[in-house]
């Protein structure tokens, strides 16, 4: 069985703000069958963010840059309403892991036991 990946909005911000590949990466975490999915509310607030200046605006124009090199390894499923209901709806539905870094979030996945991947430092990403 193919297990889903849900790639949250920080997450395509992680190749700016850390230099590193996130899907090279988490395909080396991740062991089992896997494909990427992400919310077309991640997409519409990275959008967003990418109209402000600065670093994080800089960090979402590449993190729009990544999706578009990879938007053949990403599903984009419909999605309404605030991301981060969203992740918590679709991955307790689909038992799917989810890669962020926003640590309610975090907190509220572990607690309904969803895997949850994040980083550490500059270039750690694994499973918390």
């Amino acid at each position: 069985m193919v297990r889903e990946v849900i790639l949250d909005t920080n997450f395509f911000l992680l190749p700016y703000q850390k230099k590193i590949d996130i899907f090279k990466l988490l395909d080396l975490v991740i062991e089992e069958q896997h494909r990427y999915v992400t919310g077309s509310s991640v997409l519409k607030e990275l959008q967003t963010i990418a109209r402000n200046k600065g670093k994080t605006g800089a960090a979402a124009k590449l993190g729009l840059k990544v999706f578009e090199l990879h938007k053949d390894e990403i599903e984009v499923i419909e999605s309404s309403g605030f991301v981060d209901s969203w992740i918590m709806r679709y991955a307790s539905a689909n038992n799917a892991i989810v890669c962020t870094n926003d640590k309610q979030l975090k907190n509220k996945l572990k607690e309904k036991g969803i895997k949850v991947i994040t980083t550490k430092g500059n270039d750690w990403v694994g499973f918390v």
